[in-house]
């Protein structure tokens, strides 16, 4: 029985003088747009951000599978944990098609050892039709990646593959014991997975079956809150709901979308903004002084160009290049002596400023991806600048 929408039990708790907060689960959650929403705590996303970056500190190679229909949200969702996992552990973050998963291999070879998230976005049925000896090749460099030469600093990588369901990707993929994370299902995939999991999940299962076709049918769905009380979404606003299995079982959470310049989509080649290259060096002159300006020397060097340089500058490049490429070098040992006999001279402390809470979404990842922004908002407003003064 309930009175104005109030269940009996809650009433009798008001009388007592208790209130849903006090009640376990319930917690507030601060958006992108400063706005701040209330979900229960078991559908915290930030959860499942902190225990992939554990899991990948100790492990060095985690897998995540993100399986959905199409329009159901996995590239949001991808953007909001790449960018996560940026803010916590400064990986970055670089997106490949369904072309790309067939050269992983290669693409393992040219990582430098930063920490680094690799989305392959849509890629169905992406390695079927490979040749066996090439689908090994895939294989192996998937099982060396994990051990990375056994080092102490072994980088970390992270790979998320978006597919539209389970059985689209091949086996010795889906058994890399990573995380799958559902943001739909459909009665087949249902079964598939409680064939998998020899139907301990089922109750949980259908459950998230009604909510997504309450989600994406009806466009709102309801989920608990507290252990006493449940809400109602509106999809999109702000929210979807999606589904995690891993070693722990089957979990639900709520997401949204999020992200920065360095996080999104449109860092993939056949997308990136154009920079004006006079903004570039002048915004890095003023934010990062000379050591900005020396590694853009280095950068150039890389790709060929040896104008940007003095003639010692460029022989010294040619030569140190040459040696370490030519002979056996401990990258590791190297850089503990660098750090032992070239002393940086540190500017003075600054005044103390507190630190950022670590789950905050709103906050920028770091310093550099302002300096981002400031390169790009004014690399465009020159380049239109220049467009309108040849169409005039």
């Amino acid at each position: 029985m309930s009175e104005g929408g109030i269940t009996s039990q809650q009433l009798l708790d008001r009388i007592a003088g208790k209130t849903d907060a006090q009640y376990k689960g319930q917690i507030e959650i601060k958006l992108p747009d400063n706005t701040v929403e209330e979900i229960a705590q078991w559908h915290n996303p930030h959860s499942l951000v902190n225990r992939i970056y554990k899991q990948n500190q100790i492990q060095d190679f985690t897998s995540i599978m993100l399986i959905g229909g199409m329009g159901s949200g996995k590239t949001t969702l991808c953007t909001m944990l790449a960018h996560e996992l940026h803010k916590k552990g400064n990986y970055v973050i670089k997106w490949f098609g369904k072309e790309d998963i067939r050269e992983i291999d290669k693409i393992f070879e040219k990582l430098p050892p930063a920490p680094h998230v690799l989305i392959f976005d849509d890629v169905s049925k992406a390695l079927e039709g490979m040749p066996a000896d090439r689908k090994r090749q895939v294989i192996q460099a998937l099982t060396e990646v994990r051990h990375d030469k056994g080092r102490q600093n072994a980088r970390k990588i992270i790979t998320i593959v978006n597919v539209h369901y389970m059985m689209s990707f091949e086996k010795f993929w889906r058994s890399q014991g990573g995380i799958k994370i559902f943001t739909d299902i459909q009665r087949e995939e249902l079964n598939n997975i409680n064939q998998l999991t020899k139907g301990i999940y089922s109750r949980k299962l259908e459950s998230f079956l009604k909510i997504c076709d309450d989600q994406f049918t009806n466009g709102k769905f309801t989920v608990s809150l507290t252990e006493r009380r449940d809400k109602e979404y509106i999809t999109n606003k702000p929210f979807r709901f999606a589904m995690v299995l891993d070693r722990k079982g089957v979990r639900f959470f709520l997401f949204y979308m999020d992200g920065c310049v360095l996080c999104n989509r449109s860092n993939k080649p056949e997308t990136r903004n154009k920079v004006d290259e006079d903004v570039l060096v002048d915004v890095v002159l003023e934010k990062k002084k000379r050591s900005g300006i020396a590694i853009l020397r280095h950068l150039v060097l890389t790709k060929g160009y040896r104008q940007a340089c003095s003639d010692n500058h460029y022989k010294s490049w040619c030569d140190i290049v040459a040696l370490c490429e030519n002979y056996d070098v401990d990258w590791e040992k190297l850089a503990n002596a660098i750090s032992k006999k070239c002393k940086v001279v540190y500017s003075p402390r600054k005044p103390y400023r507190p630190r950022e809470k670590p789950n905050d979404p709103t906050s920028k990842p770091k310093e550099y991806v302002m300096f981002i922004d400031e390169v790009l908002a004014k690399s465009k407003a020159k380049l239109n600048v220049k467009e309108d003064i040849v169409e005039n």
